[in-house]
C-alpha cells in the first residue's frame, strides 16, 4: 500500500505509514473552501450575538454594580 503523504510503500494491511506515520486506512480530506466559509460565518454570527448581548446587558449591570457600591 502506497502512502499518499510521502509516497513510500508499506505492507498491504498496514494501518499507518512506517515512514511518516500517516493514517493509511482513513486519510484526511483537505478542508474545502465551502467548509471554511461556513465556519467563518458561524464564528462571525457568534461574535455578533455575544456583542449584542454585551451591549444589552452592560447598562443594567453597571447600574446594579453602582447600586451595590453606593450602599456601603
Amino acid at each position: 500500500m502506497k502512502c499518499e503523504k510521502c509516497g513510500k510503500e508499506n505492507k498491504k494491511n498496514a494501518s499507518f505509514c512506517k515512514f511518516c506515520g500517516e493514517n493509511l486506512l482513513n486519510p484526511e480530506e483537505p478542508l474545502t473552501l465551502s467548509f471554511m466559509l461556513k465556519s467563518l460565518f458561524v464564528i462571525y454570527v457568534l461574535i455578533f450575538t455575544f456583542y449584542v448581548a454585551y451591549l444589552a446587558l452592560e447598562k443594567p449591570f453597571q447600574d446594579f454594580a453602582y447600586g451595590i457600591a453606593t450602599k456601603y
